[in-house]
C-alpha cells in the first residue's frame, strides 16, 4: 500500500478530472511509489481525504500512472515547470505550452495553467527543488 492524502480538490478526485498529483521529491517515496506504476506495480495507491484528521476517509484505490520528476526554473520572468525525460536521466527540458496545459488538467486545473503554478509557488520554493 502506498498512501496519498488530498485536502483539496475532493469533488474533482471523485469526478476522475484530477488523475495526477505532483508531490515533493525525495528518495524514499519516489521508491514506494515505482511500486505503483507497470511493470513493477505489485501495490496500488490508496487514495484518502484528509487522512491526518478524525474526519479522514478513503476514497478509492488504483494503480499508478506514469511517473516523472519536474523542476520549475525561470524562463522569461516566470517558474515554469520543466521535465524530466525517461530517456535523459538528471537532464530537465522545459514543457511544451501543450505539455504544461495537459499537466495541469491532470491536477485538476482544467484551463488554468496560471492557477496551478500560483498554488505551487504559495506551497512550495520552486527553485529548483525536484517535485
Amino acid at each position: 500500500m502506498v498512501l496519498l492524502s488530498f485536502s483539496v480538490k475532493e469533488a474533482e478526485l471523485l469526478a476522475g478530472t484530477k488523475i495526477r498529483t505532483t508531490r515533493l521529491y525525495t528518495p524514499e517515496k519516489w521508491k514506494q511509489w515505482e511500486y505503483t506504476v507497470a511493470p513493477h506495480n505489485p501495490r496500488q495507491l490508496d487514495i484518502w481525504w484528509k487522512s491526518r484528521t478524525k474526519d479522514g476517509y478513503k476514497l478509492f484505490m488504483r494503480d499508478g500512472a506514469d511517473l516523472y520528476r519536474l523542476k520549475f526554473r525561470d524562463i522569461n520572468g516566470r517558474a515554469w515547470p520543466c521535465k524530466e525525460y525517461p530517456h535523459i536521466t538528471g537532464h530537465f527540458l522545459p514543457m511544451s505550452h501543450d505539455e504544461a496545459q495537459q499537466w495541469a488538467r491532470e491536477e485538476g486545473f482544467e484551463n488554468d495553467l496560471k492557477g496551478l503554478a500560483l498554488f505551487f509557488e504559495t506551497h512550495y520554493d520552486l527553485t529548483e527543488r525536484l517535485i
